[in-house]
């Protein structure tokens, strides 16, 4: 039996809806993702449950509507495109920090042999002060005693290293710290511009107002709102995102809320992406992309000084995320939904998500 997905579709304002109604974008990704749930690769093992039905007409979506005009545009482009300077600064305290924790491995294995040396001369102490209380040799006697200030000597030579490698770890430690906290304010500042222009605040307080006004909108429905996002004018594009549920929630009233706190996901108004919508529903069971990748594609030249440096390229990683045509993998921006693939553990998590939403019993096996 097919589990559902069930969703609530929004739009930011009227003209989307009307822009939506005229291209069917939305109707075309609900198309594509039940065909998609029927192929081989899922093999009929969710459904969409989609409010209002699909496709949407003026009458049947007016209310689902978030505002009349001005609604949101959230930025949907990459930290390095939002906030360059501030990822710049962000990347070099982080090389520092790496520097300062290479720095402190070095400094401890000194620490360590320095250690091992004082445990070495002590022992050899000790030895030489049995020997002079054996010996009655007067020569033996004062060559022992030459041997021993040689050894007090060492020994507080390797103490006063030890004490002095001991203070660089400690300063390291505080340059370290002091990093840390930079990078810290440098990552809330990021994160505080990415929040203000996501629109996730005034997408949160339009749809708990939609629930107080005309009750859309539940704990166990996930709404996906679509709108005309900004999206990078590279060609790494990613046009939608699924939003995380609020870690803390402001309660006004019983079951009610100044911010709507649960996962919802927002989709640019885009043709051209018909598998947006299927895609983005996987990443509500948690499931993330790979960190980006650092790719070497030869070396350019630098006409001016006549030299060659190497081109590097990043590559977010959405754009090598398992087979090229698995439904997490954005390399083919718009597949038939035949020839697209879903990963056996994706299904499983998906699976078990949509149940825990629903309130059912889950398995590690995702069956109920």
């Amino acid at each position: 039996m097919a589990t559902p997905i069930p969703l609530n579709f929004m739009w930011a304002d009227e003209s989307v809806l009307l822009d939506d109604i005229q291209r069917g974008i939305s109707e075309g990704m609900v198309k594509w993702a039940t065909d998609f749930y029927n192929n081989k690769s899922v093999n009929k093992l969710f459904e969409l449950d989609v409010n209002p039905s699909s496709p949407p007409t003026k009458r049947s979506a007016s209310k689902y509507v978030l505002t009349k005009s001005g609604g949101v545009s959230p930025d949907l482009r990459t930290l390095d495109e939002i906030v360059p300077a501030e990822k710049r600064e962000y990347a070099r305290l982080d090389q520092l920090i790496k520097e300062r924790e290479k720095e402190q491995v070095e400094l401890k294995k000194r620490e360590t042999l320095l250690t091992s040396l004082i445990g070495t001369i002590e022992k050899e102490q000790d030895q030489l002060s049995l020997q002079r209380e054996s010996s009655t040799d007067p020569q033996e006697i004062a060559r022992i005693k030459i041997d021993q200030a040689r050894a007090r000597q060492e020994r507080a030579s390797a103490i006063a290293s030890k004490e002095r490698v001991s203070q660089s770890f400690s300063s390291s430690l505080t340059v370290q710290l002091r990093l840390y906290d930079e990078q810290r304010a440098v990552w809330d500042k990021m994160k505080g511009k990415e929040s203000e222009i996501s629109g996730d605040r005034m997408f949160r307080l339009q749809m708990a107002l939609r629930y107080a006004l005309d009750g859309i909108g539940s704990e166990s429905r996930i709404n996906v709102i679509f709108c005309k996002a900004k999206v990078s004018s590279g060609k790494y594009q990613v046009l939608g995102e699924a939003r995380n549920e609020l870690t803390e929630r402001i309660e006004v009233l019983p079951s009610q809320f100044l911010l709507w706190p649960y996962r919802y996901i927002v989709i640019d108004l885009s043709p051209g992406h018909r598998k947006t919508l299927a895609h983005e529903v996987v990443h509500l069971s948690g499931r993330g992309h790979p960190d980006a990748r650092t790719i070497f594609k030869g070396f350019k030249k630098v006409p001016l000084l006549n030299i060659s440096l190497p081109d590097l390229e990043v590559v977010p990683g959405g754009f090598f995320d398992g087979p090229e045509n698995d439904i997490m993998n954005y390399k083919r921006t718009d597949p038939e939904a035949k020839d697209t693939t879903m990963n056996i553990l994706d299904q499983v998590d998906l699976r078990n998500y949509l149940l825990r939403l629903a309130g059912k019993p889950w398995s590690l096996a995702g069956t109920p």
